[in-house]
């Protein structure tokens, strides 16, 4: 910053963002003051949000390297957003049934906002179904339909 005979601060503003789609994200901008280098700059938050949205859901399963039961699957839904904000959403089957309800909070990860969840579950039996994320809307956005196709061998060679 810079300070006038008067009191007052000058200062350059520099906008430094970039937006890549037509979501209004978060701005911070640089000032930069007068016969100064880049160096000695402040970095202000401009405070424009946007109205907080899911644009997208992710959801992937991986399941354990086993032949046999139980096995532990791991689910991840990844929910990208366009401000910080909490994400409530469930999953859904195939035959229609949804689960409870989970949470994710969006946080900033390389200048976008996602919300991340990550669940693991143990199975004691085969099975396989397509299941799909559902966000809370409105409008309600939901994934591409994902299979889990759990498979357990004989435990053992019984003779």
């Amino acid at each position: 910053r810079s300070k006038e005979k008067n009191g007052k601060y000058i200062a350059k503003i520099v906008k430094t963002q970039r937006f890549d789609d037509d979501f209004v994200y978060p701005v911070k901008y640089r000032a930069i003051a007068p016969n100064k280098s880049n160096l000695n700059t402040d970095w202000i938050d401009a405070g424009v949000r946007c109205p907080f949205k899911v644009k997208a859901a992710i959801l992937t399963y991986k399941q354990e390297d086993k032949p046999t039961c139980p096995k532990k699957v791991v689910t991840k839904a990844t929910f990208p957003t366009t401000a910080p904000g909490e994400v409530r959403f469930r999953f859904k089957s195939e035959s229609g049934d949804f689960s409870d309800w989970f949470k994710a909070k969006a946080k900033l990860k390389d200048d976008k906002y996602v919300a991340r969840y990550r669940g693991t579950t143990t199975y004691d039996r085969s099975f396989s179904t397509t299941m799909t994320a559902v966000a809370a809307g409105p409008p309600s956005v939901k994934s591409l339909p994902a299979t889990i196709d759990v498979k357990c061998g004989v435990r053992g060679n019984k003779r």
